[in-house]
């Protein structure tokens, strides 16, 4: 893995971020750059850092340009005397959709360590500014020439690369979805304990039970602890394998940080927990409570993704509509994921 930017962090973040997904399924990671920000990396085992000499401040010196050129060039070439290599895959962050100044790095490693099962990727990110498309018949050489798949971080659904420049593409363009650091795995589902929770509970499973394997997520309700003994154990057995059935959490906070979506009759405390998050929330304000209900509204006015529905005949259908849409609206969040399989199917590893 190469990365290289003159203007930010963002691009050393996102590669470390693919580094970590490829470590985590373990595979070894080359990763080349002027910088490494997660410092933890370099303690991960089979991870090996190649700090290369930034182009800053050289660019408008032809002087001090070819001694920075040189000296990236030499470290490369030092790899090879290190036994490192060959690879699966040489992978790069943006380039060569942009940072023509790579190309000598690039060739280079080609040169040593490409062989013919070597895969050459370049992973981008959503969007192609108007600095790159001003060179958009350079890069679609190099990328149509050198490259094996054009890997993107984005949303099909939501944001593509230009029509004319993605014509051109000669090679296989994966969508990967969004790189989000945070996970967000999780649809949880509590209201409160005691008997008027029951139904809802009872309820909202069969529906959950109903979509499943269709929802990406891992299901957590959480009863409180004024639930019988006996509901809470024919909750339990109701859910199988669907989701998992708890008293409580040490910290629910924690929890509404992972949670994509949040199924909740909206206590005090639950009101006060969701305005922090902007993961989708259906509501479910119990008949009886004009409490909730006024709550409800409240939140649904001023967040978006907030869904009211009532505990009545035409809950199902309602709670069933709900999930459906938020999956088919939602962006994915997957992106280091959907990297490492796009990866592997690429190698074939």
């Amino acid at each position: 893995m190469i990365a290289d930017s003159l203007s930010g962090t963002g691009h050393q973040r996102r590669a470390e971020l693919l580094c970590q997904a490829l470590l985590d399924h373990g595979y070894g990671v080359t990763y080349l750059s002027h910088a490494l920000y997660e410092q933890a990396l370099a303690q991960a085992p089979h991870f090996r850092y190649v700090e290369l000499p930034t182009y800053a401040g050289a660019l408008d010196d032809p002087a001090a340009l070819l001694a920075v050129k040189m000296e990236r060039v030499r470290r490369i070439a030092r790899l090879r005397g290190a036994g490192v290599g060959p690879f699966a895959a040489l992978i790069c962050e943006h380039y060569p959709i942009g940072k023509f100044y790579l190309d000598e790095e690039m060739g280079l490693l080609r040169k040593l360590f490409k062989t013919p099962a070597t895969r050459q990727i370049c992973v981008y990110r959503d969007i192609i500014d108007d600095g790159d498309l001003a060179h958009a018949d350079a890069a679609l050489a190099r990328l149509n020439r050198d490259f094996d798949a054009l890997l993107v971080l984005a949303d099909l659904k939501l944001l593509a690369l230009p029509p004319a420049f993605a014509a051109q593409v000669q090679i296989p363009i994966t969508y990967l979805g969004y790189l989000d650091p945070r996970t967000r795995r999780k649809l949880l589902v509590f209201g409160g304990g005691g008997k008027l929770n029951d139904a809802f509970y009872q309820r909202t499973l069969a529906v959950l039970r109903a979509l499943t394997p269709g929802l990406p997520f891992d299901s957590v309700f959480y009863t409180g602890g004024l639930m019988a003994e006996d509901a809470f154990a024919a909750l339990a057995a109701q859910a199988g394998a669907t989701a998992q059935v708890r008293r409580s959490t040490p910290d629910l906070y924690a929890e509404l940080a992972q949670a994509a979506i949040t199924i909740s009759t909206l206590g005090y405390n639950t009101f006060v927990d969701l305005l922090h998050f902007n993961n989708a929330n259906i509501l479910v304000p119990l008949a009886h409570n004009n409490e909730q209900r006024t709550r409800a509204d409240l939140l649904a006015a001023i967040k978006a993704n907030v869904h009211v529905i009532e505990l009545d005949d035409g809950y199902e259908a309602g709670l069933t509509a709900a999930l459906t849409g938020l999956l088919a609206g939602a962006p994915d969040m997957e992106g280091a994921r959907n990297f490492v399989r796009a990866v592997e199917e690429i190698a074939c590893l």
